[in-house]
């Protein structure tokens, strides 16, 4: 029997139109057989939690019910990206990605102290491979990700001894170029939200190899485009930076395709607003949806322009006014329980006017922190560091004034050196840690 299709975005469906095929399996819906009369608007609201545009019958339609210009969703450029509002869900259920992906459970196995003297010299190394990597593609020569890969499988097994190490040392470390920082801040942001949620070895890999490949095609932008860039909104210039990383990771015969295809759909968004595809919901690749949300939040917490920064408690607000919109609104859920609102290496204001940052916390109870006071109440540096732990504070019942985080502070307001200063002191010359300062 002959089809006389039309494609027609949900919201225009009309009572009496037959729907004969949707914009992804029927086996992707709990319909029980294809093919659908529409008899009420919550058939149509049914329906909108699954498709952005379906395709009717028209010989089975009323033909009198159908509009004679309906709107036809064209191959056009997707917009770009944008907090619009949710009046089109793409509904994706949480048990599927969670049951298939999320199987691990990881405890800490080493001290800070012991994880930071075996990922230090990872740093280091990591951050020369990626300037031989970028010298490489600058100069129009051939280069070799297989050194980067070897790395990125010893940077996942030392997340999943202890994921403060890392995250720490990315706050402290100065590089000769902040793309480099950008670069292996998404590779420990990725690994530390897979491992909290539960990916095995070989999908943490992928996901830190993922987000670090996207910095080939970051590198070749002008930093004048880097300065204006807008997480919601990816100029067609930006853009190009996933044109060029998939174009040289083809010229240096680059075999993964999956690695690749998680690449290619990283910038899709939930509802469709992203690129190269636009891709909706579920269409978007696992991994993809997960490096996607990663690349956005380090963006907002650390953006190409300094002063532009936001406290990550800020950033994961930002976060869930997007969900259901650019983001799967329950992958959003599992990451801010993954990062928590003071992720380590956050500036944190304490109760008491003193300004710290954090550098390890409790994976059960994330507001029971360690932190290093570093501007005390008169605004003024600490001549002497010292680690204090919130969770020793907490747990003391003598104390009648319990000191606790009162809020976030944007990562620019904490002098680097001053970091660095502290990082040396404490961790370079082996003083005792966990000494309570306020006294």
């Amino acid at each position: 029997m002959e089809l006389f299709e039309q494609k027609i975005v949900v919201n225009q469906l009309q009572i009496g139109m037959y729907v004969c095929r949707l914009d992804r399996s029927w086996h992707e819906t709990d319909y029980p057989l294809q093919g659908l009369y529409i008899k009420d608007q919550a058939d149509i609201d049914h329906l909108a939690k699954y498709c952005q545009y379906v395709f009717i019958d028209e010989k089975r339609s009323r033909s009198a019910l159908i509009p004679k210009h309906t709107q036809a969703i064209t191959q056009n450029p997707p917009q770009p990206l944008r907090a619009v509002p949710n009046t089109t869900p793409f509904f994706i259920d949480p048990k599927s990605w969670r049951q298939r992906h999320c199987v691990e459970h990881y405890s800490v196995t080493t001290t800070l102290n012991a994880e930071l003297k075996l990922s230090a010299p990872l740093m280091y190394l990591l951050e020369e491979q990626l300037a031989y990597l970028i010298d490489k593609i600058n100069r129009r020569r051939r280069f070799d990700i297989e050194p980067i890969a070897e790395s990125a499988a010893d940077l996942v097994e030392s997340l999943i001894r202890n994921p403060d190490a890392l995250a720490w040392l990315c706050q402290i470390k100065l590089t000769r170029r902040p793309i480099y920082l950008h670069i292996m801040r998404l590779a420990v942001w990725g690994g530390i939200v897979g491992r909290q949620m539960g990916l095995n070895r070989f999908s943490l890999v992928h996901l830190t190899m993922t987000l670090m490949m996207t910095g080939i095609g970051k590198s070749l932008i002008k930093q004048e485009i880097l300065s204006n860039h807008n997480v919601y909104n990816h100029t067609p210039e930006y853009q190009e930076h996933l044109t060029e990383t998939l174009y040289y990771l083809k010229q240096s015969h680059f075999s993964c395709e999956d690695i690749i295809s998680t690449i290619q759909a990283y910038c899709e968004r939930h509802n469709g607003s992203g690129y190269p595809n636009a891709l909706t919901g579920g269409k978007i690749p696992f991994l993809a949806r997960v490096a996607g949300l990663v690349d956005t939040f380090d963006l907002m917490v650390h953006p190409y322009e300094a002063k532009q920064s936001i406290s990550p408690g800020n950033a994961i607000a930002r976060l869930n006014k997007c969900k259901g919109t650019l983001f799967d609104p329950h992958l959003v859920e599992t990451f801010v329980q993954a990062i928590g609102i003071y992720p380590t290496g956050s500036l944190v204001e304490i109760n008491n006017g003193i300004i710290g940052v954090v550098v390890s916390q409790s994976y059960e109870k994330r507001i029971q922190a360690a932190i290093i006071p570093l501007i005390n109440r008169d605004k003024k540096r600490f001549a002497k560091f010292k680690i204090f732990d919130l969770h020793l504070t907490g747990s003391d019942a003598m104390q009648n004034d319990r000191i606790i985080i009162k809020r976030g502070l944007p990562f620019h307001l904490a002098p680097p050196k001053l970091v660095a200063a502290a990082h040396e002191q404490l961790f370079e010359e082996k003083k005792g840690f966990f000494t309570k300062i306020f006294e």
